[in-house]
């Protein structure tokens, strides 16, 4: 009877040794879980954090895009006017000087005019004293 006792606190002990074990692989499973789970939740914090950083850089970078292309459209639309602008005053110009040309060709022309008859007026006034030198030399 004292190796059944024996036997029987021996499988009591096992037993107990056994619960034992069993309690903290149970809590060690346990334990493992709750901080999987807590690194699994950090990690898809993570995640997200990383995605908005994208989404807020890639907004950012639209956005500087979008300013840059307005920027060169503003730019564009100054320099499309200010050569409208140059045009129109080379086309003023133009004209100026073309009324100032025509003024000036007048003006020549006018004083050719003159100068022309005051010479064939002189050319006269000398063929006249000429003639009335002849004329009179040949009274004389």
């Amino acid at each position: 009877m004292q190796s059944e006792y024996k036997l029987h606190l021996h499988d009591q002990d096992w037993n107990e040794r056994t619960k034992k074990m069993k309690e903290e692989m149970e809590a060690a499973r346990s334990a493992s879980e709750t901080r999987f789970e807590a690194l699994r939740r950090r990690k898809e914090q993570q995640e997200l954090e990383a995605v908005e950083a994208i989404q807020n850089m890639e907004r950012a970078h639209m956005k500087a895009a979008e300013e840059l292309e307005a920027l060169y459209e503003k730019k564009l639309a100054i320099e499309a006017q200010r050569y409208r602008a140059l045009l129109h005053e080379k086309e003023d110009m133009e004209c100026s000087y073309e009324e100032q040309l025509e003024i000036t060709k007048s003006k020549y022309n006018s004083v050719i005019m003159k100068l022309k008859g005051e010479f064939e007026a002189k050319t006269k006034e000398q063929q006249v004293k000429i003639l009335k030198s002849d004329i009179y030399s040949d009274f004389t």
